[in-house]
């Protein structure tokens, strides 16, 4: 295909379209790697679209840093009888991807394993500068949605598809505005309004640029996808919760309470409530760019680098929340401070309690040292040893707790068989069921929280996340519902992740078996119920129209 630029240079243009569209298609430009071509689909190509591309052309943004870019149109297109048929501009990097591709768990994982949280961060600041950029030249993006916004692993980002910008002629201030935009990325305010006739602003953006900056953070989480509290979320709930001003992350008596904001600083949650909570009634309220920088710019600085993997995390988490170590500093600051509590009591020894010194690495000498007669055990290896024989404990009492006191007598014993070799390992015996009373009617909540908390305490069950409810009839009952997943496969993963945890307490615990589910719901795809003499767990897969999540169940 060949085409001309106003100053009749002729470009061959490469058939492969790389993108197609709603409004034209992409095209590489023979002998131009650092240029792509954008041709307009067939009445697409109006004379407004060529003025406001003119007027683009004469007010090219000022020069801004590399990582941040603006794919501003650099020349008109026309055909062989001079009809205007698109524009050209600068091509993307190598390497760069869209920010679904980032920010969603396993295609990052997939295409893009390297990123850290530390990229993400930065990806997060220039993507407030590039914003910056557009509103001060005195242009508004409008169609603010991650399709239009490419990433590169070390931060770097570009905004693309500029000409669906509401651009400004600052002459004549006449404005060209934008006529598309997608439900989940426009402020309450021009929700359900008709995109040709909105006035776009700067608070608009500002809307969509917050929306962004926590899917970055969190993993292509939406901000107002939740879970109602009866029903079933039907389609479009995000943008209905975005006009009616309800953001799910806070309490409120629409959605179920969900704490996966609890990863972010509490600077950047009050961050985020002023923009979805005080910004709809208020928009002046939401934060600017400018702010959103230096927020983010601060916690970037103060991120920590985790010892035992490759992430970073926030400074106010107790742990790595990828892999669960413990910062060593983090035990010493902790145990210094119970020193000097103990220090100012006389009735505790004071010898048992000295207070930790960093460590401070020495050069090694060619001199070996004498080995010392006696054998000074560390207060380091005290503070393991006790909380291992600690968790030991805790494991006895799990063990032994869950059959109570007024059943031990009414289980039948069970008979052993004595053999002179052990079963081979490949083909253990399968762990006999006895017959299990039903579940009774009333159980004090003393009683159930102490077996939920011998589930926490072994990391069967999450300690955060879920809800404790109470029937009419004194039943108690506790839930946990996983994010939901448009993939099948998605939902059977974590189900298989969860039911392992379960199944190896089967094996480990003297009183707790699977047990074949009678009858399955006809909402539940797959499931598996596993009993003790007192409590039922049940572990479902839940299918949710066309999405999946997986429901943990104990009463």
């Amino acid at each position: 295909m060949h085409c001309f630029t106003s100053k009749k240079k002729r470009l061959n243009l490469i058939q492969d379209g790389r993108k197609r569209g709603g409004e034209g298609s992409i095209y590489r430009i023979e002998g131009h790697s650092g240029l792509v071509a954008k041709i307009y689909h067939a009445g697409k190509a109006t004379s407004d679209k060529r003025r406001k591309l003119e007027v683009m052309l004469a007010y090219a943004p000022k020069r801004i840093s590399k990582a941040c870019q603006l794919a501003w149109p650099k020349a008109l297109l026309f055909d062989e009888f001079g009809q205007f048929i698109g524009f050209t501009m600068p091509a993307a990097k190598q390497g760069s991807d869209e920010l679904c591709a980032y920010t969603h768990k396993i295609r990052r994982e997939r295409h893009h394993p390297q990123t850290t949280r530390r990229a993400f961060y930065r990806m997060a600041i220039n993507l407030c500068h590039a914003v910056e950029a557009v509103h001060s030249m005195g242009h508004v993006i409008g169609d603010f949605n991650p399709n239009n916004i490419l990433c590169r692993e070390n931060g770097a980002v570009t905004l693309i598809d500029s000409d669906s910008f509401s651009i400004l002629e600052p002459r004549t201030y006449t404005t060209y505005p934008c006529e598309v935009g997608m439900n989940d990325y426009i402020a309450p305010e021009i929700q359900n309004r008709n995109r040709k006739k909105i006035t776009w602003k700067k608070e608009h953006d500002y809307f969509a640029l917050a929306v962004h900056l926590f899917q970055i953070l969190m993993e292509n989480r939406h901000p107002f996808a939740a879970t109602p509290i009866s029903g079933v979320a039907p389609a479009e709930y995000a943008a209905s919760l975005i006009a009616k001003g309800v953001y799910p992350h806070i309490r409120n008596s629409e959605t179920k309470a969900d704490y996966i904001t609890d990863i972010l600083p509490r600077t950047l949650k009050q961050a985020f409530t002023r923009t979805f909570v005080d910004g709809f009634k208020n928009p002046n309220s939401r934060l600017t760019p400018t702010a959103w920088g230096s927020l983010l710019k601060k916690e970037l600085k103060a991120l920590r680098q985790c010892q035992s993997c490759p992430e970073q995390f926030e400074r106010h988490a107790p742990h790595c929340p990828y892999c669960g170590t413990i910062p060593a500093s983090l035990i010493a600051s902790h145990w210094n401070r119970a020193c000097s509590l103990a220090s100012g009591a006389r009735t505790l020894p004071a010898a048992l309690f000295r207070r930790m010194k960093p460590l401070v690495s020495q050069k090694e000498t060619k001199t070996k040292q004498p080995r010392p007669r006696k054998r000074h055990v560390s207060l380091r290896k005290k503070v393991l040893i006790g909380a291992s024989l600690t968790a030991g404990l805790a494991a006895v009492a799990f063990k032994t707790d869950l059959i109570p006191l007024e059943k031990a007598d009414a289980i039948p014993p069970q008979p052993q068989v004595h053999t002179n070799s052990a079963p081979p390992r490949a083909t253990p015996k399968a762990k006999p069921v006895p017959n299990l009373p039903p579940l009774p009617a009333e159980k004090s909540e003393y009683e159930f929280r102490r077996f939920i908390s011998f589930l926490v305490r072994g990391r069967v069950i999450p300690s955060s996340g879920a809800t404790i409810r109470q029937s009419p009839n004194g039943r108690f009952r506790w839930e946990y519902e996983s994010p939901s997943y448009a993939d099948e496969n998605e939902a059977l993963g974590k189900f298989a992740y969860i039911k392992a945890d379960f199944d190896a307490l089967a094996r480990q615990a003297a009183n707790v078996w699977e047990v074949p589910i009678p009858e399955l719901h006809e909402r539940f795809l797959i499931g598996s119920h596993f009993r003790t003499y007192r409590d039922s767990i049940l572990v479902v897969i839940e299918r949710l129209g066309s999405r999946y999540r997986v429901v943990v169940i104990i009463q």
